[in-house]
């Protein structure tokens, strides 16, 4: 079990959270760093590796033999090059990476307690509130690495690896504007409830800049996504 905390302007946004249980989980675009979950893949899928992602989804996807002969035929010219329609298909894969790093929620957190610049800075200037959550640790759980320049995965790794997730791991977990102990949970919402990372009892006080405040909510789901912490 962790202890994270939130600040936040006391506001209407809090309405959700302390009315209707749900915490929001915004989109990359609306995150006030340009920076956060910007994916940029080192383009290195040559005719080599295009081939072995060939025979590779042929295996996932249990191809029959003449299905992968027509698709090793439409993916190269008779000189063994990738043909336009191979990298329209490389250049898709590329775009769909993205796109689901663009569809995650991320919420912030801080393992921080009473933090002045956080007060500072997401409180209202010590007018604000400080939402505290106590959750399970899980793999979903990432603490933030800040870093310069940030991660560059290989799209040739993310194509053939079975380490691929774990790659894109690196980039959501790295920030390049430096926070005091700042964490990250994130959380595909194609692979698990974000309500699990949170758990039924997440919200387990409000507190006031001036101390706490005592406060039982009912079970907090996210509405959204993708949560991390810092």
């Amino acid at each position: 079990m962790i202890t994270l905390y939130k600040y936040r302007p006391f506001n209407d946004h809090l309405k959700p959270v302390i009315m209707s249980q749900k915490i929001w989980f915004p989109a990359r675009a609306k995150l006030n760093d340009p920076e956060d979950l910007e994916l940029k893949l080192v383009e290195d899928v040559d005719a080599e590796v295009y081939h072995q992602f060939l025979l590779k989804k042929a295996d996932q996807d249990s191809w029959s033999r003449k299905h992968l002969k027509y698709n090793v035929k439409k993916g190269f010219t008779p000189k063994g090059d990738l043909t336009s329609g191979a990298k329209r298909k490389i250049a898709c894969s590329q775009a769909e990476i993205q796109k689901y790093f663009d569809g995650l929620g991320i919420c912030s957190l801080s393992e921080k307690e009473n933090d002045p610049m956080l007060w500072e800075r997401y409180g209202d200037k010590n007018r604000g509130v400080c939402l505290v959550f106590k959750m399970e640790l899980s793999e979903y759980l990432l603490r933030v690495e800040y870093k310069t320049p940030r991660p560059q995965p290989k799209l040739s790794v993310l194509l053939l690896s079975d380490d691929a997730d774990q790659e894109l791991k690196k980039v959501l977990r790295t920030k390049t504007r430096c926070l005091p102990s700042c964490l990250r949970i994130t959380i595909s919402s194609d692979d698990i409830p974000a309500s699990i990372a949170l758990g039924t009892q997440a919200l387990s006080e409000i507190r006031w800049c001036s101390g706490p405040c005592s406060f039982s909510p009912a079970p907090l789901s996210p509405s959204c996504a993708c949560c991390r912490y810092r």
